[in-house]
């Protein structure tokens, strides 16, 4: 997974599963979200990797899943061929307080069935998305879902759990837009 700090219109091709965080301030190597208004500037990009405090990262086990399989349902092949598998939050550390975008992005990579993998996302700890599941609301394996929701962050760190009591959670992307005209 990658983590790339960019705005909206800028072109984001990659082979891994992605990470976007808006305004890149950034700090100990992390892209992170910052300040006003989504401004254009040069792209940074870092490998996806493990929390470490002040910075970014997921927490749990996280392996990578990939395909060749055309993606149905997004001009964006390859920000949906690949997705990060099992990890259990992702935390952004030193956020200013404020309204923030989470748009999340899905496709299973195998032959899932419907039902097979459920989780739900919570953000801050409130549930916003419950009972994901890709294969089910996507129409199919190997098609492109995409859920977006507006959070608050009063403590400096937005915290992204996805929980499941079966099999492991699947992202393919995940992006963060600080957002004070929704605040």
């Amino acid at each position: 997974m990658r983590v790339e700090a960019s705005p909206p219109t800028t072109a984001r091709r990659r082979r891994s599963p992605g990470l976007w965080c808006h305004e890149p301030a950034t700090h100990g190597g992390a892209a992170r979200v910052g300040g006003g208004a989504v401004r254009a500037e040069p792209v940074r990009t870092e490998d996806n990797r493990a929390y470490t405090e002040g910075s970014y990262g997921y927490l749990g086990r996280t392996g990578t899943v990939t395909t060749r399989q055309p993606i149905a349902g997004t001009d964006d092949r390859a920000l949906y061929s690949s997705a990060a598998k099992g990890a259990y939050e992702y935390r952004f550390d030193g956020l200013p307080d404020g309204t923030y975008q989470v748009e999340l992005g899905f496709a299973e990579l195998s032959n899932t069935q419907p039902g097979k993998r459920v989780f739900d996302v919570l953000a801050e700890g409130v549930q916003e998305l419950p009972d994901v599941d890709i294969a089910l609301e996507a129409g199919g394996t190997y098609r492109a879902l995409a859920r977006t929701f507006t959070v608050h962050v009063v403590d400096g760190q937005l915290n992204l759990r996805f929980a499941s009591p079966s099999d492991q959670p699947l992202v393919n992307s995940i992006r963060v837009t600080h957002r004070p005209d929704l605040g």
